[in-house]
């Protein structure tokens, strides 16, 4: 598989670094819309205070939660998914660039995710057939999280001491490992990330800055074509015959932890049940992170070595599951650099799956 050559990419592409961010500002400002991708359910105290108009111009803080339904967080409806799109003046038509990032950190399995919320806000995004949108991935971010992570949750951070971790998988029930995994999941305001904040609002030049636009109504024509791109999602009905082997060919990949794949953990605390969907390989999301020691062309290489390694080819159709969509969004990302174009995601996950297919059930917790 060949990737894409991100020196001559477009301005919409996938992914872009903190320099491509600031050259879109710069050649596409005003007409450009930040939206930093947050969450109530998992922010820090100091993150709930701070309010949805971003205190810089021309930056937004939009909430993953409100895209999704708790305690399940798979998408809401289509209709809800607009209103939220609207309150935004986001169009699927408009030629204002969007750029995503976020302050994420999730656990998967022994090891952590990053951006997971920003590529799921895309996925959305380009469900609508929104043109612009690209993520942010930043590789200084993720160093300076581990540091601030640890200084803001001296608790937490004790909780995953050796000893403590070798005493959770010695639990006997399910269920304590799986609220371990969701209380690590958190939302921290680092140095670094203020400081993209500051970089992305400079690199508007000439005194011509960004603004924050007013919300807008869909017109009936385009509410009633919408979602112009319905392949970026495979739902259920499709996938379940897919299994079955009635419709054709497929590559079901799993961006859960191993432990999740092969039935040892849930992997969260609201899903009671562990195991996979038949015909599925795992694919960990986070074996494909950026740090400060690799770039996103390292990252792709991996992920290019490993799925030829499984024999699987850019005109497969791939499609990524995890548990509930956040982190198939960013593998699914991931694949389509990489020129896969039949990659999507099966949205409802593990999480639909295993509640209409008991059968699939490794174990549950008592």
């Amino acid at each position: 598989m060949k990737t894409k050559n991100s020196a001559k990419a477009p301005t919409s592409q996938a992914v872009v670094s903190e320099a491509e961010a600031c050259a879109i500002i710069a050649e596409h400002a005003p007409h450009v819309q930040i939206l930093e991708v947050v969450s109530d359910t998992y922010a820090d105290p100091a993150s709930l205070e701070r309010h949805q108009k971003h205190e810089v111009p021309g930056f937004f803080q939009i909430s993953s939660d409100r895209f999704e339904t708790a305690p399940i967080w798979n998408l809401r409806s289509d209709e809800a998914l607009m209103k939220v799109l609207e309150e935004y003046a986001v169009t699927p038509d408009s030629e204002t660039r969007i750029l995503l990032f976020d302050n994420i950190q999730i656990n998967c399995g022994k090891a952590k995710s990053r951006f997971d919320a920003s590529a799921r806000i895309y996925s959305v995004l380009k469900y609508f057939g929104v043109k612009h949108v690209s993520v942010i991935m930043d590789n200084a971010m993720n160093k300076q999280f581990e540091a601030e992570y640890a200084a803001n949750h001296p608790e937490i951070v004790g909780e995953l001491s050796p000893a403590h971790t070798e005493a959770v998988k010695e639990a006997s029930t399910l269920m304590a490992r799986s609220a371990l995994t969701f209380h690590r999941t958190t939302q921290v305001n680092t140095g670094q990330h203020r400081t993209l904040t500051k970089r992305l609002y400079d690199a508007a030049t000439n005194d011509v800055h960004l603004l924050h636009p007013r919300r807008v109504q869909w017109p009936e024509e385009m509410i009633r074509s919408a979602p112009s791109d319905k392949s970026e999602f495979v739902p259920y009905d499709t996938l379940i015959n897919l299994v079955a082997g009635d419709v054709g060919s497929y590559k079901l990949l799993d961006a859960r932890s191993a432990e999740e794949h092969e039935g040892d953990v849930t992997g969260y605390d609201y899903v009671t049940a562990s195991g996979k969907i038949p015909t599925s390989v795992s694919f960990p999301n986070a074996d494909y992170q950026l740090s400060v020691d690799d770039s996103l062309s390292d990252v792709l290489h991996r992920l290019e070595k490993d799925l030829a390694g499984n024999g699987i080819s850019n005109d497969d159709r791939i499609i990524w599951y995890c548990g509930t969509g956040w982190r198939a969004a960013r593998m699914c990302i991931l694949t389509q650099l990489l020129r896969c174009e039949n990659a999507v995601i099966y949205e409802g996950g593990w999480n639909e799956w295993y509640r209409k297919n008991p059968q699939d059930i490794v174990q549950q917790p008592s």
